[in-house]
């Protein structure tokens, strides 16, 4: 009895930690130091990338950004990005096992413009950084070192 209850105590704990904390997520905050997170929720079984208001105590749903999600794994998107788009809202970026798609979100009306998609297949990490009028998206996959950029406030994406 003592050995399957120790056994039961690692499967709950497994479970919270993959549900938890396995998924990636990135988070900033906004001008009156509200954090603001990326991450993956569960809708009617379903595992979606959606965009919080809020610390770990209160949260608010502020956009559900994916809408053909799975419930085979918590875990859809191996890479997640978050970076303020100057006043008006959000630069987003996330990854699946194919594809980067980045999208503006308003910070106001809480809608994104439609995703770009750019085939970097295993994406691992992602980070986006502003050097100037540039904003630059890097990260890197099983295959390659990633770098895409903007020099219109992600309006637009070259790979470089």
């Amino acid at each position: 009895m003592r050995l399957f209850w120790h056994g039961l105590v690692a499967v709950i704990l497994c479970a919270f930690w993959s549900n938890t904390f396995a998924c990636p997520q990135a988070q900033t905050v906004d001008e009156e130091g509200n954090v603001i997170r990326l991450l993956q929720r569960k809708f009617s079984g379903v595992y979606e990338l959606v965009l919080i208001a809020g610390d770990a105590t209160q949260q608010e749903l502020k956009s559900r950004l994916t809408y053909d999600g799975t419930s085979d794994s918590a875990c859809r998107f191996g890479a997640v990005a978050i970076a303020r788009g100057n006043a008006w809202g959000w630069h987003l970026a996330w990854a699946d096992d194919e594809s980067i798609y980045i999208v503006r979100m308003d910070g106001e009306a809480w809608v994104n413009s439609p995703p770009k998609r750019f085939a970097f297949p295993h994406t691992q990490s992602l980070k986006f950084q502003q050097n100037g009028s540039i904003l630059q998206l890097g990260g890197s996959s099983s295959q390659a070192k990633i770098l895409l950029q903007s020099d219109d406030e992600g309006r637009n994406w070259v790979a470089k």
